[in-house]
């Protein structure tokens, strides 16, 4: 398949065409959701407090509502991040509508 076709199919079905070495379960231990207005540099900020604390973000997912305004984005990490961190999250950006922790099961 030519890679204009690899890629149209990625960008039409969001997979990775060909891919045998997938992760079968993830390795993240916490999820931290974040409902925020769909703004530029929004995700950045989160991603840098992340790695500003050395955790990793095992997957990432971000889901934009019907009008475009307003998104949530659901990030695996491999680490619990500090209130500290969570709190430099929240604080550090206006766009930021809400943020919760869980853990994931084992």
């Amino acid at each position: 398949m030519p890679p204009f076709e690899r890629t149209a199919g990625l960008v039409r079905t969001g997979g990775v065409p060909n891919v045998v070495n997938l992760c079968g379960r993830s390795p993240a231990k916490r999820m931290l959701i974040v409902r925020h207005r769909n703004r530029p540099g929004v995700l950045a900020h989160i991603l840098g407090e992340i790695s500003h604390a050395g955790i990793n973000v095992e997957e990432m997912e971000n889901v934009i509502f019907a009008d475009a305004q307003a998104a949530c984005a659901k990030i695996r990490l491999d680490d619990e991040p500090s209130p500290e961190v969570t709190q430099r999250i929240k604080d550090g950006c206006e766009h930021i509508l809400a943020l919760s922790l869980m853990t994931l099961s084992e």
